[in-house]
């Protein structure tokens, strides 16, 4: 079974689940992978409110082991809103574009995603449906929720782990026992003040 092995390390690490990273937190240079790369992640965030409207989370690195920064793609939020998220991780490194969240998903009683944030208000929960075959939550559609945070930026930081036999319903001991696949931090997201 294929191990997705890229990694993009950072400075500093939240240390609860889903609450922590700091605004000034930077993505230093990447590992080699021996096998798959991601050179692209997307989520698509769907709004709950109006379900033509979906945005999207962006980070590129096409050359992941260069010394140059990826490029980020980060719009606004609104406030009070929920939005429904789909991953996409791609390898664009080729000629033929690699969808490599796919093979997550195939592989899913070996992988989770993690999300952490840097404000309580600013919650990331799975979804009933998006589970293994063991029932385990994997994160490929992570469900994102804004609550009184109209005017403040919030951080994002998005983990995948490599749980080869070892995957728990315990997401702490996944995060002990797991490698990690993926670990990139959207910084900066704006979160738009609406009428209630």
């Amino acid at each position: 079974m294929t191990h997705l092995k890229h990694k993009i390390v950072l400075l500093a690490l939240a240390s609860t689940i889903f609450t922590a990273c700091k605004d000034n937190v930077k993505k230093v240079q990447p590992t080699e992978n021996e096998n798959e790369v991601i050179t692209t992640v997307i989520i698509n965030l769907t709004d709950s409110v109006d379900a033509s409207k979906v945005i999207s989370l962006k980070y590129k690195d096409l050359n992941p082991n260069d010394i140059n920064e990826g490029v980020f793609t980060i719009p606004n939020l609104d406030d009070n809103r929920t939005y429904f998220g789909e991953v996409i991780l791609l390898d664009e490194s080729k000629t033929e574009i690699d969808t490599i969240s796919n093979e997550v998903a195939e592989e899913a009683d070996d992988h989770q995603f993690i999300y952490k944030t840097s404000d309580p208000n600013f919650v990331v929960n799975y979804v009933a449906s998006d589970v293994d075959s063991n029932g385990y939550f994997v994160g490929l559609k992570p469900k994102i929720t804004t609550k009184n945070l109209g005017g403040k930026k919030v951080n994002l930081q998005v983990l995948l782990y490599h749980l080869p036999n070892i995957k728990k319903a315990d997401i702490n001991e996944n995060i002990k026992n797991g490698s990690t696949d993926l670990d990139v931090i959207f910084s900066g997201i704006n979160i738009m003040s609406t009428l209630q």
